[in-house]
């Protein structure tokens, strides 16, 4: 959270544990929502929802910022049985914007969240393999989910700031 100028790459991050509705400390950052809206509400799920990998930044930290990091061919997954939805992989609001709204993204290459419910979940303003057409089965540097999100040019969803 709140993290910078970081290089994530060939790793494999896997979560199968309980959605964050049964942990005690809930999302008292508040990343996985936009102000004034329900908790976890940015999640496909909501509360019922679990993440591999998340890079995040809190809203009202103009001075932390989560901006120029590198997550290249890694395996991020979350999977969960029941009644919640595995995310992959998500980035909050504002991530890849600094303090004046400044783009300065993080950029995504060769990502793979298959064996996730879901991918992705990509809020803020950063960069997935942006300047490559990438469909189904794409090689690197597409991400094995970029063909899903088709916000252009760079692949976010449109939740971008707080």
């Amino acid at each position: 959270m709140d993290t910078s100028n970081f290089q994530f790459q060939n790793n494999h991050v896997e979560n199968t544990r309980v959605p964050p509705e049964n942990c005690p400390w809930g999302d008292s950052n508040h990343v996985y929502s936009n102000l004034g809206t329900p908790p976890f509400s940015d999640l496909p799920a909501g509360k019922s929802s679990i993440v591999g990998f998340a890079i995040a930044k809190r809203p009202n930290t103009n001075n932390a910022l989560s901006i120029n990091s590198s997550i290249t061919n890694n395996t991020l997954i979350a999977n969960c049985n029941g009644n919640c939805v595995g995310v992959g992989y998500f980035e909050s609001r504002n991530t890849g914007y600094d303090a004046n709204r400044k783009w300065l993204p993080n950029f995504f290459e060769g990502n793979v969240p298959f064996g996730s419910n879901v991918g992705s979940k990509r809020c803020g303003g950063n960069w997935y393999a942006g300047n490559s057409q990438c469909e189904a089965g794409s090689p690197p540097p597409c991400n094995a989910d970029d063909y899903q999100h088709n916000r252009f040019p760079f692949r976010n969803d449109g939740c971008d700031f707080y």
